[in-house]
Formats: C-alpha cells, structure tokens, sequence
C-alpha cells in the first residue's frame, strides 16, 4: 500500500512540474516578446522626438545611398534598433524560445521595414555587422519579391 501512495505522489509531483514548466515557458515567451517590442519604441521615440531624426530616418528608407556620410551614420544607428530586434527575433525562434504567431507578425513587420529602397541599400553596406545565419535569412528574404 505504501509503494502505491508513494507512485501516486510521484505521479502527481510530475504533473505539478509540467504545468508549472509550461507557464514558465509562456513567461518567457511574454517576455522575449515585450523585450523586442522596447526595440522599436526606442527607434519610434528616437523620430517622434527629432524632426531632423525623422526627415533623416524618412529620406534614408527612399535611398541610404543619398544620404551624406553623417546622416548615413545617423541612419545606421537608427536602422540598427530593428534590424537588432529582427536578429533577436530569429534567434528566439530558432531556440524555440518566441511563439509562432509572436514571430510571424514581429517578423512581417520588419519585413516591410526591410524591403524600403534605402533599407536594401543599407543592407549591402551594413549587413557585414550581423550574425552569419541572420544574415542569409535576410538575403533570402531580399530575394523574394515584397508581399507582406
């Protein structure tokens, strides 16, 4: 009779550490989530509080190559807060560490973000500063034609 109280106290142990792994797991999701959210309330905080920010943010999505060397410079930093997020985000995935859904609408947006003319400009100069692996995702979308 022992052994069976105790084989039922072990069974019901694992089943406590399963649900409780699996609301930590959806902590973490939640968190990584919020974390790449920051990213593009820092870039959007960045224009809204500069008109010189965001005419240089807006004339750079049109052509990087028309921007002079300080603006591109400027550019670089204020494209570097997605592009981060973006990296970020398909490190998540591929560790299994962001939802599906989290990261297709994360990933779409920048995508729209990525296909702007100045941004595929800048992608040729800047593109040497990322991970190898985001680097051929981001190729790979480049290839394909816009359709988000």
């Amino acid at each position: 009779m022992a052994e069976l109280v105790g084989a039922i106290g072990v069974v019901a142990t694992l089943g406590y550490l399963a649900v409780q792994i699996r609301q930590n797991t959806r902590v973490i999701h939640t968190s990584n989530f919020q974390e790449l959210q920051r990213d593009y309330s820092t870039l959007a905080n960045t224009i809204a509080g500069s008109p010189d920010a965001a005419e240089i943010f807006d004339r750079g999505l049109a052509s990087f190559d028309a921007l002079s060397q300080a603006e591109k410079a400027r550019f670089h930093w204020m494209i570097s807060e997605p592009l981060k997020g973006a990296q970020t985000c398909f490190q998540l995935h591929r560790r299994g560490l962001i939802d599906q859904e989290l990261y297709t609408d994360y990933m779409n947006s920048f995508f729209r973000l990525l296909h702007a003319p100045g941004v595929r400009e800048y992608w040729k100069h800047g593109r040497r500063w990322w991970h190898e692996a985001f680097q051929e995702f981001i190729d790979r979308e480049l290839r394909e034609p816009p359709s988000r």
